[in-house]
């Protein structure tokens, strides 16, 4: 579509373009092209060699009160950070990227249970009960973590402006909350100097704190001679004053309307022998796309119904639907450049070109999106049709979403591909409209979705969750709130929440009888969901996986609550039968290494060596740190009991060694950003207490066997305190505070890395000779 900035806006473009003394702000209503008047100084400020960063300010979408305003509004400056970061890592300077990723990553600790109490001083204090029972003080924690976003933002872009000038492009700022967000963005502004920042809001500025300290240009209706102006680059010389006034009377010479309008008229034209036509008198703006839409040519009205259940979504989701409903695959993308060049579809904020071809590049999911106004009335255009209209479109976009994340997962080539492709954003915004689609698609969920999403989320929650608090089972969660908004059959869902809820995270795994209790319940019932009347299934199912994933996280409650170690042998053994194939080849092992561990700790039987040995091996051979470590620890416990002191001290030494070096390894992987670094602090963590009550057991059979003991600890561990890393208090190296935790270049992790180094002889042996550590009899 042509370009449509009157002499108003050049003038607006102009007048910010020479005053660099302080930040601007362009306000004016929907549709007066405040979102052009960003893209003509984007433009042009590239073009005089600056930094551009754009980003827009995402609508909250949580609870207007309380803690979820609380949370929504932090995810809102966290979301501008985060396009922040990706644009400077486009620029060559990664590390905001990075910062963001850390930062979300601890922000991901979902309250269980909220309650405001007011302090002596009369302050507001917001608890949130986690699933360990922990006070988290929400006000304070995530203004650290508001505060942190900000000292990054800051640092990166400073950094950016070393060489080149800088500026910030903020679109949307009215979504902003006017207390928390605009007091954040204005301590932004504040430290930014030398940066140039202009934003964009709608409605008026001067009653707000932006307008005081913010210089305001105010974008207004377009005047008669540039709609005349429009008008007859669209449509031709000649343009009668008549029509002129008739598209300012419907459109109140709204730029975005006045650009919809003609460019429907300039198609009529091209399509009919007749004058353009158009409606009479004043219209609101629904009203207005109404007649633009029923103007449509039938292909692109019903491409515009097609896309109108679709939130946020990037080009091969919308040729996936369009394709669909019956538009051939190249016609599909000529569709689609032609609602981008009528403003029907609008592209994202990242630059990014929305009519490159979907085979050419992958696109971010935000990079298209209908306008609220075009969407909303496309909507009920689609819904008049009758209600299988909808849930039809609904389950075509489940489809493509579904496959996306399959297809996504398969790439990992990891047992847990479903979630696990969600690293990388792209998939986990597929993931998440999959399940809002799929929840409008069927008002009672099939079997076959609510097992695929009671798989995704147990899978989720045995790899990271039973530990310690992770972003993807809270936001599956989350996602599912749409199914309970749409469907009468939530039982499974509730179950969902009561695991989430009752489960202990930590290595200790400590709760109440009660709250097992409800952890057992759930999973009971989470069982019947997937179970098969015929047994295991030959071949891996989404079925098949939830009764064995239960299975064998029943099993660990009545293993680590102690109700009931013989139930805990019945169902590690039954969960290891349905870990069916290949592909559960790691999970059968994980089910044979724990069913080991519950009969060395309520002594069930007499645990042969080998047993332990082809686990040993197994991990090795895989690289599995963690079950290598477990199998060490577990091998520790087996020789205590038979006596053996000096091969239960080597074992516990050489798993303490493996746990830290797990520690630094997870934090030196970039790929694995999401990984909560403290899950492998509660590895680590566990293997600081084991030894030590292995030490003090040993103490109590043979003093001088325990002196030796220590004096092997000491020794082995001493690199760590090399040059100086403080007073050494204790026999291990301390765990990583949370200050280090997701510093993969800190003084601690190269610490580590440098113990590691020299003791490397001791890792990965499957057969830990005493005599090798020091301990010779």
């Amino acid at each position: 579509m042509a370009e449509l900035l009157s002499r108003t806006r050049e003038t607006t473009v102009a007048a910010i373009l020479e005053d660099d003394t302080c930040p601007q702000l362009v306000i004016g209503p929907f549709g007066a092209g405040k979102t052009r008047v960003l893209g003509s100084l984007e433009d042009r400020l590239i073009a005089r060699e600056y930094v551009v960063l754009r980003v827009v300010v995402p609508p909250g979408e949580g609870p207007g009160d309380g803690i979820g305003r609380t949370l929504d509004q932090f995810r809102q400056t966290l979301d501008i950070s985060r396009q922040l970061g990706e644009q400077l890592k486009r620029f060559g300077h990664p590390r905001l990227a990075k910062a963001t990723a850390t930062l979300t990553r601890k922000a991901q600790i979902a309250p269980i249970r909220v309650q405001q109490t007011i302090s002596a001083s009369g302050r507001a204090i917001v608890h949130a009960d986690g699933a360990q029972g922990l006070q988290i003080q929400w006000g304070d924690h995530l203004g650290v973590l508001d505060r942190a976003l900000g000292d990054h933002v800051v640092e990166a872009i400073t950094r950016a402006g070393r060489r080149r000038r800088v500026a910030l492009l903020i679109d949307d700022v009215q979504h902003l909350d006017e207390k928390r967000g605009v007091a954040w963005l204005l301590e932004l502004v504040r430290t930014l100097r030398g940066v140039r920042v202009v934003a964009a809001r709608r409605g008026a500025a001067a009653d707000t704190v932006l307008g005081r300290v913010f210089r305001s240009h105010g974008l207004g209706p377009l005047s008669r001679d540039d709609v005349a102006a429009h008008l007859a680059q669209r449509l031709g010389a000649g343009v009668e004053p008549a029509l002129v006034d008739h598209v300012c009377l419907v459109t109140g010479r709204l730029a975005w309307g006045v650009g919809v309008l003609a460019e429907g008229l300039a198609r009529a034209r091209g399509e009919t022998a007749g004058p353009p036509v158009v409606p009479t008198g004043p219209l609101e703006l629904d009203e207005l796309f109404g007649h633009v839409l029923a103007a449509l040519p039938g292909e692109l009205r019903t491409a515009l119904e097609q896309l109108a259940v679709l939130r946020e979504f990037d080009r091969a989701a919308a040729v996936h639907m369009l394709g669909a409903g019956g538009t051939p695959p190249g016609r599909a993308e000529a569709v689609l450049d032609e609602l981008v060049d009528a403003l029907l579809v609008e592209t994202g904020v990242l630059g990014t070109d929305p009519r490159t071809r979907s085979a050419d590049v992958a696109h971010a999911p935000t990079s298209l999106r209908l306008p609220e106004l075009v969407r909303r009335v496309a909507g009920t255009s689609a819904r008049a049709q009758g209600p299988a209209g909808p849930a039809e479109l609904h389950r075509r976009a489940a489809d493509f979403y579904q496959a996306a994340v399959d297809a996504a997962g398969a790439e990992t080539g990891d047992p847990f591909a479903h979630w696990s492709a969600l690293e990388g954003g792209l998939a986990q915004r597929y993931f998440s409209e999959w399940v809002h689609h799929v929840a409008h698609a069927e008002p009672r969920l099939r079997s076959e979705t609510r097992s695929k999403i009671i798989r995704w989320y147990l899978e989720g929650f045995f790899w990271y969750e039973w530990k310690v608090p992770h972003w993807f089972c809270s936001s599956l969660l989350g996602y599912c709130a749409e199914i309970r908004r749409t469907n009468e059959d939530v039982e499974w869902l509730d179950c969902l929440a009561a695991l989430h809820q009752n489960y202990p995270r930590g290595w200790r795994k400590a709760a109440e009888p009660a709250t097992w209790r409800r952890a057992i319940d759930a999973l009971t019932h989470l069982r019947t969901t997937g179970w098969q009347p015929a047994g295991p299934p030959a071949e891996v199912t989404d079925a098949g996986q939830v009764f064995a994933l239960a299975t064998h996280l029943l099993a660990e409650c009545f293993h680590y609550s102690g109700a009931s170690p013989q139930a805990a042998e019945e169902r590690y053994l039954e969960a290891a039968e349905w870990y069916v194939g290949e592909y559960n080849d790691w999970n059968r092992r994980y089910a044979r290494l724990h069913r080991i561990d519950l009969a060395v700790a309520y002594d069930l039987r007499e645990v042969a060596p080998g047993e332990l040995t082809e686990l040993l091996e197994y991990a090795r051979g895989v690289g599995d740190v963690e079950m290598f470590c477990l199998a060490l620890r577990v091998a520790a416990d087996a020789h205590l009991r038979r006596g053996e002191l000096r091969h239960a001290a080597a074992a516990i030494a050489a798993a303490t060694l493996h746990a830290l070096a797990y520690q630094a390894k997870q934090l030196l992987l970039p790929q694995m950003h999401n990984f909560p670094d403290g899950y492998t602090r509660e590895v680590y963590l566990e293997m600081i207490a084991r030894t030590g009550a292995l030490v003090a057991e040993v103490r109590e059979r043979d003093a001088a066997v325990a002196t030796r003991v220590e004096a092997a600890l000491v020794d082995l561990f001493a690199p760590f305190w090399d040059g100086g890393a403080g007073e050494r208090d204790a026999m291990l190296p301390p765990p990583p505070s949370d200050r280090e935790l997701g510093v993969g270049d800190g003084d601690y992790v190269r610490r580590v890395r440098w113990l590691v180094e020299l003791r490397s002889r001791h890792l990965w042996r499957v057969t830990v000779d005493p005599e090798g550590l020091g301990l010779e009899a």
